[in-house]
């Protein structure tokens, strides 16, 4: 590794550390996987200390408020990497680091997500208190310059989990297919 990626990569950890006082300091502390992304990034010349700097505020913010966000969605979302590139270093974490189960840059395929934000959108899976905490956790993320998504924010704070999340994803999509008349029902209604 560059000798100065290697000395600057403590100061980026504490500033991290010190930019979210809300929580206690372990809490706020990136998870291992994000700091070997961002120092990949760095020493591969795909993004400065400034950048990924930033992400990690805005991982910290997010944190304090719940919510749990890989580094590279984050890094997405600001458009600093291409999804081609992000994978790339997310493989790079894997290798690195010996994980069973590789970096993920997010739990869901993009289509699931989709399919899940719709629902939430619709009101046919989060209670209304889920519903007005994904709202708050949303400003909050767009008042640092992040756009999430309700999925992202769903998944991301754990407001479906395990068999939830496939009941509700499979809730969605059929309310989306009911909505688009291509549901079972809207096929023999026709059929008559």
């Amino acid at each position: 590794m560059d000798p100065p990626v290697a000395r600057a990569f403590p100061l980026l950890v504490a500033t991290v550390a010190a930019f979210s006082s809300s929580q206690p300091l372990e809490s706020q502390m990136p998870d291992e996987k994000d700091v070997l992304l961002g120092k990949l990034a760095i020493h591969n010349k795909l993004l400065d200390m400034e950048r990924v700097q930033e992400c990690l505020k805005i991982q910290a913010v997010l944190t304090s408020v719940g919510m749990t966000i890989p580094l590279a969605r984050i890094l997405l979302h600001k458009k600093y990497l291409t999804q081609d590139k992000c994978e790339v270093l997310a493989t790079g974490v894997t290798k690195k680091l010996g994980l069973a189960e590789p970096y993920a840059l997010w739990p869901l395929p993009e289509d699931k997500m989709n399919v899940l934000d719709q629902g939430i959108k619709n009101n046919v899976i989060l209670t209304p208190a889920q519903k007005n905490q994904a709202i708050l956790v949303k400003e909050k993320a767009e008042s640092i310059g992040v756009k999430l998504s309700y999925a992202e924010i769903a998944v991301g704070m754990n407001l479906l989990d395990g068999d939830n999340l496939n009941s509700a994803i499979a809730r969605a999509s059929k309310r989306q297919s009911a909505a688009a008349g291509t549901s079972k029902e809207a096929d023999e209604v026709r059929a008559q």
